[in-house]
């Protein structure tokens, strides 16, 4: 090795071992030592299971179903450099912290099938490069903050079997890029957004088991490449209107609670999903 790339090996790795103190940190507040897969802090850090480098920077935490337990430890807001964070099917409890915002090049966060409550907290708009937003089977609670619409990056929100409550944002219309939009088995009020159909990109759109009424908005049926819209178990209009037919990328529709139609494809359907 030459002397100049025994000089970037070095580099990367003190940048590397450099976390270790708050890896450990983490470990010991997430009660680690009953984790399933556990860290060795007598190995390089790059050896630890869940983690990803890139150029000595940490860029994924990803210990899904792994007896991660504890109050939501917010040492977590000091790996900036994370695109990825995947604590999903965990025993993490407790609020989201204010400072969320610290992880700013954030790409995927799935903190789905925990006991997270409270609001989510507004410096999780903030985070402009998010693209998947995954905290469903949670305790969350309140109204989504107005700013979420400036995640205009977010392609999957998905916030299903939670107990937000209140009227659904306007400003979600706002992320052209949506592709998925689940927010089924919560407690919005209210009416769909009247300019739903500015989310050209939208494929799912579920407000399944919600207290949801009203007509349907027109511009919902501008939505020319959805493939699964579920509107059941809401206080709706009844009748399905004949701008229905207008989706004609449409394979999946749940209208009610004893209904199903599927057209074209069959699409298994996940409980609380919908």
């Amino acid at each position: 090795m030459t002397m100049g790339l025994c000089v970037i090996a070095c580099t990367l790795s003190f940048a590397q071992e450099h976390l270790k103190p708050e890896l450990k940190e983490f470990f010991q507040q997430t009660g680690g030592e009953n984790w399933i897969k556990k860290w060795d802090f007598e190995k390089p850090v790059t050896e630890f299971h869940g983690l990803t480098f890139r150029q000595g920077e940490l860029i994924a935490l990803e210990l899904p179903s792994n007896n991660v337990s504890g109050a939501f430890p917010e040492v977590l807001t000091n790996f900036t450099s994370l695109e990825v964070l995947n604590l999903k099917g965990n025993e993490l409890f407790g609020v989201l912290p204010d400072k969320l915002d610290k992880l700013d090049k954030l790409e995927v966060l799935d903190l789905s099938f925990n006991r997270l409550e409270g609001e989510l907290p507004a410096s999780l708009t903030k985070i402009k490069e998010l693209k998947e937003l995954r905290l469903y089977m949670n305790r969350f609670s309140g109204r989504l903050p107005q700013e979420i619409g400036e995640l205009k990056n977010l392609r999957s929100l998905v916030l299903f079997n939670n107990g937000f409550e209140g009227s659904i944002p306007e400003s979600i219309c706002d992320i052209a890029s949506l592709e998925e939009l689940i927010l089924a088995s919560n407690r919005f009020s209210g009416h769909l957004p009247q300019e739903i159909g500015k989310l050209a990109n939208l494929k799912k759109l579920s407000v399944f088991d919600n207290y949801l009424g009203g007509s349907l908005p027109s511009s919902l049926f501008e939505l020319s490449v959805l493939e699964e819209l579920a509107i059941g178990q809401n206080y709706f209009n009844t009748e399905v209107p004949d701008e229905m037919i207008r989706l004609k990328n449409l394979k999946v529709l749940v209208i009610d609670e004893m209904r199903l139609i599927e057209k074209r494809t069959s699409v298994t359907r996940v409980p609380g999903q919908y």
